[in-house]
């Protein structure tokens, strides 16, 4: 007899059957899985916790078990209604297990175990069976994920942000399996295999005894499989995380899970980005506000930041200091000579001035390192989820372009939606460039630095347009603080003058 179990659960066998099955639940402050008398998961969901003011409960995805449609898989008779299915749990502050065990008649028999620890989001699940006659096993566990777990689309720079993506985790960080990969894919016991998406991830990493895990992400939904090596083999045993991409989850699950977090950024860059996460973590602790906090943490980044803000504005006033002297000169070389000639002319009169034709080089020290910094804390904002669904102000939700009213037609690139925080942003720089003044340029050249000036809000108002709500509202404070000192700077001036 051909043999092959299809072991999820057992999601759709006997189906008529399991609507009058009693059920039961097991669940912590972080899963929740109902079975029904079979042992075939009904419902799976996990929830973030407890975090930054958010209640237990108020962010959930679900995650289901399936196998194929016509049940194929499911050796006839294997749980007949009419044999007997034992279960049993033990419930502990360290454990929460719970086992179903068939005995047919003829001897065949199954046994799967699920246990949960308190505190995580990881599930390890065991099957074994014997008795069954033929040359393999056929087990597998099949698990997929609803609709849910798929980001609404972003139109813009945000659109990465509704993917997808098959991923493996290990020693060496995220690997990213791309639709040219293979699969299935070799799964070390140490390995972490499955999907991802910007706020939620499906991983299984499977015991040493078993291997070969294959998953796919469709157009709505992930789904990943786990086979043994070995397809005689007669049990199985793996650890299913099906919880959120968030730093403090994925520490506790262990297994180098953290590498999912960032996983973007190279290597030096996420410690700041874990450091901003932590900040803005106490920040709204107190505020209790998560607009207010990432405001809030602008201002701290601005202050923490100042040293080198200073540094990066001294370096480009005496680079204008520079700029003013040359460039009467540079302008006369190249009115009267071309080619060859207006090259060495110029050259000429940067060794009369003893200055580098390098030096503007100079202004981009102190820039060079407040932008890893900015890079963080913008990925940092892009993958809280503990931002997802929280409203503020006029915006629903802070990790999604504002959204203030919808357009009559929709913009290629833009999409249909006024966002009104970009364009916020975008006339507080232009109020400070159109303010600016730089007592080392001539009128000629401070009218040029406006002019960049005004390019530069306008180049940010097409990259900031369809970000997310939380990132553009942290550089909106911050071009806010920038206005302001322009300000006081000019009311210093003026008191001496």
């Amino acid at each position: 007899m051909k043999t092959a179990i299809i072991v999820v659960a057992l999601m759709g066998a006997l189906a008529s059957w399991a609507s009058d099955a009693t059920t039961t639940l097991v669940e912590t402050e972080s899963v929740r899985i109902r079975f029904d008398a079979v042992g075939r998961p009904l419902e799976w969901v996990a929830c973030l916790r407890e975090r930054s003011g958010r209640p237990t409960g108020s962010l959930c995805r679900h995650f289901l078990s399936v196998v194929d449609a016509d049940h194929s898989g499911v050796p006839a008779g294997l749980l007949d209604p009419g044999e007997p299915v034992r279960h049993w749990r033990e419930d502990g502050p360290e454990r929460m297990l719970i086992g179903f065990e068939s005995v047919r008649s003829s001897g065949e028999r199954l046994r799967q175990t699920y246990e949960l620890t308190p505190g995580t989001y990881g599930v390890r699940y065991a099957v074994e069976v014997s008795g069954v006659a033929g040359s393999g096993s056929g087990l597998h566990y099949n698990l997929s994920t609803d609709s849910a777990f798929r980001p609404s689309p972003m139109p813009g720079f945000s659109a990465g942000y509704a993917g997808v993506r098959r991923v493996r985790i290990d020693a060496a960080g995220e690997t990213r399996l791309d639709d040219s990969e293979d699969w299935p894919a070799a799964v070390e016991s140490e390995q972490w295999a499955g999907v991802r998406s910007r706020f939620w991830a499906l991983l299984a990493s499977p015991s040493s005894e078993s291997g070969g895990l294959t998953g796919a992400a469709g157009e709505q939904t992930g789904n990943l499989t786990l086979t043994p090596r070995d397809s005689a083999a007669t049990s199985m045993s793996l650890t299913l995380y099906s919880g959120p991409v968030d730093r403090l989850a994925l520490s506790q699950q262990g297994g180098g899970l953290s590498e999912l977090l960032f996983a973007h950024l190279w290597w030096w860059l996420k410690p700041v980005s874990s450091g901003l996460l932590l900040m803005l973590d106490a920040i709204q602790r107190v505020v209790g506000n998560a607009g207010l906090a990432i405001m809030t943490l602008s201002v701290a980044v601005k202050l923490l930041m100042w040293p080198v803000t200073r540094l990066a504005e001294r370096l480009q006033a005496r680079v204008d200091q520079q700029r003013s002297i040359l460039q009467p000169a540079i302008d006369k070389a190249k009115e009267g000579f071309r080619g060859e000639e207006r090259h060495e002319r110029i050259l000429a009169v940067y060794r009369d001035h003893g200055i580098s034709p390098w030096y503007p080089m100079k202004s981009l020290i102190g820039y060079a390192i407040q932008i890893p910094v900015f890079i963080a804390a913008f990925a940092m904002l892009g993958e809280n989820i503990a931002l997802s669904g929280v409203p503020w102000l006029w915006v629903e939700d802070l990790a999604r372009p504002d959204a203030l009213v919808p357009m009559p037609f929709h913009i290629p690139f833009f999409g249909g939606d006024l966002n009104l925080l970009p364009w916020l942003m975008t006339l507080l720089t232009v109020v400070a460039a159109a303010i600016h003044q730089d007592p080392h340029l001539n009128p000629v050249m401070l009218k040029g630095r406006r002019r960049q000036l005004y390019f530069l809000a306008a180049l940010f108002l097409v990259l900031f347009y369809t970000f997310p709500a939380a990132m553009v509202l942290y550089w909106t404070t911050n071009n806010l603080l920038h206005l302001v000192g322009s300000l006081l700077g000019r009311t210093v001036a003026a008191g001496r003058a």
